[in-house]
Parts: structure tokens; sequence; C-alpha cells
């Protein structure tokens, strides 16, 4: 793999798709806040179902994921 550069194709690959999605959840993440923070009618929708999702362990989120993809 590393003779002929295959390793590196595919590590260049991985660090992109890494830094694609890890950057869009960055941009997401700190727009919704900033909107949840910035309109009263956005946060009180959203924060019992962001409420309800911190309390239900991973583990158990996780399966229901799999099954939804």
């Amino acid at each position: 793999l590393v003779a002929d550069g295959e390793l590196g194709r595919h590590f260049y690959v991985t660090l992109l798709e890494f830094s694609i999605g890890f950057g869009s959840a960055i941009v997401i993440g700190v727009g919704f806040g900033l909107i949840m923070a910035l309109s009263k009618p956005v946060e009180g929708y959203f924060t019992p179902i962001l409420s309800g999702l911190m309390a239900v362990p991973t583990v158990t989120i996780i399966p229901l994921l799999i099954f939804w993809l």
C-alpha cells in the first residue's frame, strides 16, 4: 500500500471527508446555537426536544439510527 501510493490517497480522502464533516458540523452547530440564542420562540420550540435527546443514553440511540438509516 505504501509502495504504490495507495495508502497516501486513502489517507487524503479520509482526511478530506473528516474535514468536510467536521467543518459542516461546526458551521451548522454554531449557526443553530446563535439562532436559538437570539430567538426566544425557536429556543422555546427546540429546548424540550434537545433536552429529551440529551437524557437518552447514546448507546440506546445507535440501534435506532442503524434501523432508520
